[in-house]
Protein backbone atom coordinates (compact mmCIF):
# COMPACT_ATOMS: atom_id res chain seq x y z
CA UNK A 1 0.00 0.00 0.00
CA UNK A 2 1.37 3.41 -1.02
CA UNK A 3 1.72 5.96 1.77
CA UNK A 4 0.31 9.33 0.69
CA UNK A 5 0.25 12.60 2.65
CA UNK A 6 -2.70 14.99 2.32
CA UNK A 7 -3.22 18.58 3.51
CA UNK A 8 -4.21 18.80 7.17
CA UNK A 9 -7.82 19.79 7.84
CA UNK A 10 -9.32 21.44 10.92
CA UNK A 11 -12.38 19.30 11.57
CA UNK A 12 -15.28 20.16 13.79
CA UNK A 13 -15.03 17.98 16.87
CA UNK A 14 -16.70 16.55 19.93
CA UNK A 15 -15.36 17.67 23.29
CA UNK A 16 -13.16 15.41 25.40
CA UNK A 17 -12.50 17.27 28.66
CA UNK A 18 -11.41 16.29 32.17
CA UNK A 19 -11.94 18.39 35.30
CA UNK A 20 -9.93 17.17 38.27
CA UNK A 21 -9.64 18.34 41.84
CA UNK A 22 -10.19 17.40 45.49
CA UNK A 23 -13.60 16.85 47.07
CA UNK A 24 -15.60 20.06 47.34
CA UNK A 25 -13.64 21.97 44.71
CA UNK A 26 -16.62 22.36 42.38
CA UNK A 27 -15.91 19.71 39.73
CA UNK A 28 -19.51 18.55 39.30
CA UNK A 29 -21.02 22.03 39.33
CA UNK A 30 -18.49 23.32 36.79
CA UNK A 31 -18.93 20.28 34.54
CA UNK A 32 -22.70 20.86 34.52
CA UNK A 33 -22.24 24.55 33.73
CA UNK A 34 -20.05 23.69 30.75
CA UNK A 35 -22.31 20.81 29.63
CA UNK A 36 -25.41 23.02 29.75
CA UNK A 37 -23.78 25.71 27.60
CA UNK A 38 -22.53 23.17 25.07
CA UNK A 39 -25.83 21.26 24.92
CA UNK A 40 -27.65 24.51 24.15
CA UNK A 41 -25.45 25.00 21.10
CA UNK A 42 -25.82 21.37 20.00
CA UNK A 43 -29.59 21.65 20.32
CA UNK A 44 -29.81 18.76 22.77
CA UNK A 45 -29.85 17.85 26.42
CA UNK A 46 -27.06 16.94 28.85
CA UNK A 47 -26.89 13.64 30.71
CA UNK A 48 -24.80 12.67 33.73
CA UNK A 49 -23.39 9.36 34.97
CA UNK A 50 -23.48 9.62 38.77
CA UNK A 51 -21.10 7.51 40.87
CA UNK A 52 -21.30 9.77 43.93
CA UNK A 53 -24.49 8.37 45.51
CA UNK A 54 -26.80 11.00 44.08
CA UNK A 55 -24.69 14.05 44.86
CA UNK A 56 -25.04 15.39 41.31
CA UNK A 57 -28.83 15.66 41.71
CA UNK A 58 -28.27 18.42 44.26
CA UNK A 59 -27.75 20.77 41.31
CA UNK A 60 -31.06 19.91 39.60
CA UNK A 61 -32.45 23.25 40.77
CA UNK A 62 -29.76 25.06 38.79
CA UNK A 63 -29.40 22.96 35.67
CA UNK A 64 -31.72 20.81 33.55
CA UNK A 65 -30.25 17.35 32.87
CA UNK A 66 -30.93 13.64 33.13
CA UNK A 67 -28.98 11.30 35.38
CA UNK A 68 -28.22 7.61 35.78
CA UNK A 69 -26.64 6.24 38.96
CA UNK A 70 -24.10 3.44 38.92
CA UNK A 71 -24.09 1.05 41.87
CA UNK A 72 -20.88 -0.71 40.88
CA UNK A 73 -18.01 0.57 38.85
CA UNK A 74 -16.76 -2.14 36.50
CA UNK A 75 -15.55 -0.67 33.19
CA UNK A 76 -18.42 -2.44 31.46
CA UNK A 77 -20.99 -0.57 33.57
CA UNK A 78 -19.54 2.75 32.41
CA UNK A 79 -19.51 1.55 28.81
CA UNK A 80 -23.17 0.51 29.06
CA UNK A 81 -24.07 3.99 30.34
CA UNK A 82 -22.08 5.70 27.57
CA UNK A 83 -23.81 3.54 24.96
CA UNK A 84 -27.20 4.32 26.49
CA UNK A 85 -26.50 8.06 26.30
CA UNK A 86 -25.60 7.74 22.63
CA UNK A 87 -28.69 5.72 21.81
CA UNK A 88 -30.90 8.22 23.66
CA UNK A 89 -29.48 11.08 21.59
CA UNK A 90 -28.04 13.20 24.39
CA UNK A 91 -25.82 16.07 23.27
CA UNK A 92 -23.32 16.08 26.16
CA UNK A 93 -22.39 13.41 28.70
CA UNK A 94 -20.84 14.21 32.08
CA UNK A 95 -19.06 11.29 33.76
CA UNK A 96 -18.98 12.10 37.46
CA UNK A 97 -16.68 10.57 38.46
CA UNK A 98 -14.20 8.60 36.38
CA UNK A 99 -12.13 7.91 39.50
CA UNK A 100 -14.54 5.23 40.71
CA UNK A 101 -13.73 3.20 37.60
CA UNK A 102 -10.21 3.00 38.99
CA UNK A 103 -10.53 2.50 42.74
CA UNK A 104 -14.26 2.14 43.44
CA UNK A 105 -16.17 -1.08 44.11
CA UNK A 106 -15.72 -3.19 41.01
CA UNK A 107 -13.17 -0.74 39.62
CA UNK A 108 -9.85 -1.66 38.05
CA UNK A 109 -7.86 -1.97 41.29
CA UNK A 110 -10.44 -4.26 42.90
CA UNK A 111 -10.65 -6.34 39.71
CA UNK A 112 -6.87 -6.80 39.77
CA UNK A 113 -6.97 -7.84 43.45
CA UNK A 114 -9.76 -10.28 42.73
CA UNK A 115 -7.95 -11.79 39.74
CA UNK A 116 -4.74 -12.09 41.78
CA UNK A 117 -6.54 -13.97 44.54
CA UNK A 118 -8.03 -16.39 42.03
CA UNK A 119 -4.64 -17.01 40.46
CA UNK A 120 -2.75 -20.05 41.75
CA UNK A 121 0.43 -17.97 41.90
CA UNK A 122 -1.20 -14.85 43.29
CA UNK A 123 0.70 -12.91 40.63
CA UNK A 124 -0.74 -9.42 40.10
CA UNK A 125 1.27 -9.01 36.89
CA UNK A 126 -0.87 -11.63 35.18
CA UNK A 127 -3.99 -10.05 36.66
CA UNK A 128 -3.12 -6.72 35.07
CA UNK A 129 -2.90 -8.48 31.73
CA UNK A 130 -6.53 -9.53 32.13
CA UNK A 131 -7.92 -6.26 33.51
CA UNK A 132 -6.04 -3.70 31.41
CA UNK A 133 -7.96 -4.47 28.18
CA UNK A 134 -11.21 -3.89 30.07
CA UNK A 135 -9.99 -0.47 31.21
CA UNK A 136 -8.77 0.31 27.70
CA UNK A 137 -12.23 -0.53 26.36
CA UNK A 138 -13.70 2.12 28.67
CA UNK A 139 -11.20 4.73 27.46
CA UNK A 140 -12.00 3.83 23.84
CA UNK A 141 -15.73 4.11 24.53
CA UNK A 142 -15.23 7.66 25.83
CA UNK A 143 -12.99 8.72 22.97
CA UNK A 144 -15.17 7.21 20.24
CA UNK A 145 -18.53 8.31 21.63
CA UNK A 146 -20.72 10.39 19.35
CA UNK A 147 -21.49 12.78 22.22
CA UNK A 148 -19.38 15.46 23.89
CA UNK A 149 -17.79 14.06 27.07
CA UNK A 150 -16.77 15.88 30.24
CA UNK A 151 -15.27 13.62 32.91
CA UNK A 152 -14.44 14.54 36.49
CA UNK A 153 -11.61 12.94 38.45
CA UNK A 154 -10.73 13.25 42.12
CA UNK A 155 -7.15 14.12 42.99
CA UNK A 156 -4.93 13.04 45.82
CA UNK A 157 -1.85 14.68 47.25
CA UNK A 158 1.42 12.84 46.73
CA UNK A 159 4.32 12.95 49.20
CA UNK A 160 7.85 11.59 49.20
CA UNK A 161 10.14 11.02 52.16
CA UNK A 162 13.31 13.09 51.81
CA UNK A 163 16.10 13.93 54.25
CA UNK A 164 16.00 17.37 55.81
CA UNK A 165 19.04 19.49 56.82
CA UNK A 166 19.70 17.18 59.77
CA UNK A 167 19.35 14.02 57.71
CA UNK A 168 15.95 13.13 59.15
CA UNK A 169 13.41 11.76 56.67
CA UNK A 170 10.42 14.08 56.37
CA UNK A 171 7.48 14.03 53.94
CA UNK A 172 7.71 16.54 51.09
CA UNK A 173 4.62 17.46 49.10
CA UNK A 174 5.11 16.72 45.40
CA UNK A 175 1.74 17.90 44.15
CA UNK A 176 -1.50 16.24 43.15
CA UNK A 177 -2.44 13.59 40.65
CA UNK A 178 -5.83 12.30 39.48
CA UNK A 179 -7.20 9.07 40.89
CA UNK A 180 -7.03 7.14 37.64
CA UNK A 181 -4.49 5.23 35.64
CA UNK A 182 -1.24 7.13 35.16
CA UNK A 183 -1.32 9.11 31.94
CA UNK A 184 -5.13 9.28 31.69
CA UNK A 185 -4.94 13.05 31.26
CA UNK A 186 -3.26 12.58 27.87
CA UNK A 187 -6.49 11.10 26.50
CA UNK A 188 -8.32 14.44 26.76
CA UNK A 189 -8.23 17.61 24.64
CA UNK A 190 -8.58 19.86 27.68
CA UNK A 191 -7.66 19.13 31.30
CA UNK A 192 -8.43 21.58 34.07
CA UNK A 193 -7.69 21.43 37.78
CA UNK A 194 -9.82 23.03 40.48
CA UNK A 195 -8.77 24.30 43.90
CA UNK A 196 -10.83 23.37 46.96
CA UNK A 197 -10.49 26.67 48.81
CA UNK A 198 -11.12 29.19 46.03
CA UNK A 199 -12.98 27.05 43.44
CA UNK A 200 -10.42 28.40 40.99
CA UNK A 201 -10.01 26.55 37.71
CA UNK A 202 -6.57 26.28 36.14
CA UNK A 203 -6.18 24.87 32.62
CA UNK A 204 -3.17 22.55 32.72
CA UNK A 205 -3.53 21.08 29.22
CA UNK A 206 -5.40 22.41 26.22
CA UNK A 207 -5.49 21.87 22.48
CA UNK A 208 -7.74 24.93 22.38
CA UNK A 209 -5.30 27.85 22.44
CA UNK A 210 -8.02 30.31 23.46
CA UNK A 211 -8.12 28.89 27.00
CA UNK A 212 -4.62 27.44 27.33
CA UNK A 213 -2.98 28.17 30.72
CA UNK A 214 -5.92 30.27 31.86
CA UNK A 215 -6.79 30.65 35.53
CA UNK A 216 -10.33 31.70 36.43
CA UNK A 217 -12.33 31.73 39.65
CA UNK A 218 -15.74 30.00 39.61
CA UNK A 219 -15.96 29.62 35.81
CA UNK A 220 -19.36 29.46 34.12
CA UNK A 221 -20.81 28.89 30.68
CA UNK A 222 -19.71 32.33 29.51
CA UNK A 223 -16.04 31.51 30.12
CA UNK A 224 -16.58 28.26 28.19
CA UNK A 225 -17.72 29.99 24.96
CA UNK A 226 -14.23 30.04 23.31
CA UNK A 227 -14.08 26.26 23.72
CA UNK A 228 -17.46 25.91 22.04
CA UNK A 229 -16.26 28.13 19.18
CA UNK A 230 -13.13 25.98 18.81
CA UNK A 231 -15.19 22.80 18.64
CA UNK A 232 -17.49 24.13 15.94
CA UNK A 233 -14.87 25.83 13.77
CA UNK A 234 -13.65 24.07 10.65
CA UNK A 235 -15.01 21.52 8.24
CA UNK A 236 -17.78 19.19 9.29
CA UNK A 237 -16.23 15.77 9.87
CA UNK A 238 -17.48 13.05 7.52
CA UNK A 239 -19.81 10.55 9.10
CA UNK A 240 -18.51 7.04 9.73
CA UNK A 241 -20.43 5.62 6.76
CA UNK A 242 -19.15 8.25 4.31
CA UNK A 243 -15.39 7.69 4.61
CA UNK A 244 -13.97 5.49 1.81
CA UNK A 245 -11.56 3.66 4.13
CA UNK A 246 -14.29 3.13 6.69
CA UNK A 247 -16.61 1.77 4.05
CA UNK A 248 -13.90 -0.60 2.81
CA UNK A 249 -13.31 -1.97 6.33
CA UNK A 250 -17.02 -2.30 6.88
CA UNK A 251 -17.66 -4.27 3.71
CA UNK A 252 -14.66 -6.51 4.39
CA UNK A 253 -16.12 -7.27 7.82
CA UNK A 254 -19.56 -7.90 6.33
CA UNK A 255 -18.03 -10.39 3.89
CA UNK A 256 -16.39 -12.23 6.80
CA UNK A 257 -19.83 -12.55 8.38
CA UNK A 258 -21.20 -13.91 5.09
CA UNK A 259 -23.43 -10.84 4.76
CA UNK A 260 -24.12 -9.67 1.23
CA UNK A 261 -24.33 -5.98 0.39
CA UNK A 262 -27.99 -6.34 -0.48
CA UNK A 263 -28.67 -8.00 2.86
CA UNK A 264 -26.82 -5.32 4.86
CA UNK A 265 -28.52 -2.43 3.08
CA UNK A 266 -31.91 -4.06 3.55
CA UNK A 267 -31.31 -4.45 7.28
CA UNK A 268 -30.21 -0.82 7.57
CA UNK A 269 -33.09 0.33 5.39
CA UNK A 270 -31.02 2.33 2.88
CA UNK A 271 -30.06 2.10 -0.77
CA UNK A 272 -26.41 3.02 -0.10
CA UNK A 273 -24.28 2.82 3.05
CA UNK A 274 -23.59 6.56 2.94
CA UNK A 275 -27.33 7.19 3.26
CA UNK A 276 -27.51 5.61 6.70
CA UNK A 277 -28.28 8.32 9.24
CA UNK A 278 -27.62 6.44 12.48
CA UNK A 279 -24.46 5.94 14.47
CA UNK A 280 -22.05 3.02 14.36
CA UNK A 281 -23.44 1.41 17.48
CA UNK A 282 -27.01 1.58 16.22
CA UNK A 283 -25.97 -0.05 12.96
CA UNK A 284 -24.10 -2.76 14.86
CA UNK A 285 -27.11 -3.51 17.04
CA UNK A 286 -29.37 -3.91 14.01
CA UNK A 287 -26.89 -6.17 12.22
CA UNK A 288 -26.21 -8.14 15.40
CA UNK A 289 -29.94 -8.76 15.86
CA UNK A 290 -30.18 -9.85 12.22
CA UNK A 291 -27.22 -12.21 12.53
CA UNK A 292 -28.61 -13.71 15.73
CA UNK A 293 -31.98 -14.34 14.12
CA UNK A 294 -30.32 -15.88 11.08
CA UNK A 295 -27.63 -17.81 12.91
CA UNK A 296 -26.41 -17.78 16.56
CA UNK A 297 -23.34 -15.71 15.77
CA UNK A 298 -22.12 -13.07 18.19
CA UNK A 299 -20.50 -9.97 16.72
CA UNK A 300 -17.34 -9.39 18.75
CA UNK A 301 -15.84 -6.28 17.20
CA UNK A 302 -16.77 -3.34 15.03
CA UNK A 303 -14.50 -2.84 12.02
CA UNK A 304 -14.48 0.95 11.78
Amino acid sequence: MTVQFTPATKWQARLRMAIQGPAGSGKTYTALAFATALAALRGGRPALIDTERGSASKYADRYDYDVVALGSFQPERYIEAIDAAERAGYAVLVIDSLSHAWEGEGGVLSLVDEASRRSSSGNSFAAWGVVTPRHRALVDAMLQASVDVIATMRTKTEYRLEPDARGKLVPRRLGTRPVQREGMEYEFDIVAEMAADSHELRVIKSRCSAVADQVVERPDGTWFQPVIAWLTEGTAAPRWCEEPEGQARFWAWAAEQALSREEVLAVLGVEALADYGGGKKQALERLQAHLTSRDPVKVEAWPI
